[in-house]
């Protein structure tokens, strides 16, 4: 009987979840994909599942956007906002930003100067 030492990755085939285990006993060279049904480790993979999710709330919360340019300003409900275009991304992505959110004083001053 193999025994799971820990989950390494998670994937979706044929819309069932498989997980990449690595066996107790085992090099990681010799993991193998396992449907989770074939898998009695349920609080492994409980935690594997609840750390990869911290981990993508991280990787969200650490992407910083940077503004490349402002596209329009506008006032709704007594609040200024601008339209953004992002650095990076295309004018079909701009967004609307309150100005407090933003962060970039001196594009702001020489947006609202040229108006």
């Amino acid at each position: 009987m193999y025994h799971v030492d820990k989950i390494i990755n998670v994937r979706t085939r044929k819309n069932k979840k498989e997980f990449l285990v690595k066996w107790k006993g085992y090099s990681e060279s010799d993991s193998t994909w396992e449907p989770e049904a074939h898998l009695s480790c349920k609080q492994l993979i409980k935690e594997f599942l609840e750390n990869q999710d911290e981990e993508k709330e991280e990787e969200e919360e650490e992407e910083e956007y940077e503004v490349d340019e402002i596209l329009e300003t506008r006032k709704r409900k007594g609040v200024r906002e601008f339209l953004i275009k992002w650095n990076g991304y295309s004018k079909s992505t701009a967004t609307w930003e309150p100005e407090t959110n933003l962060s970039c004083e001196s594009l702001i001053k020489q947006f609202m100067s040229g108006r």
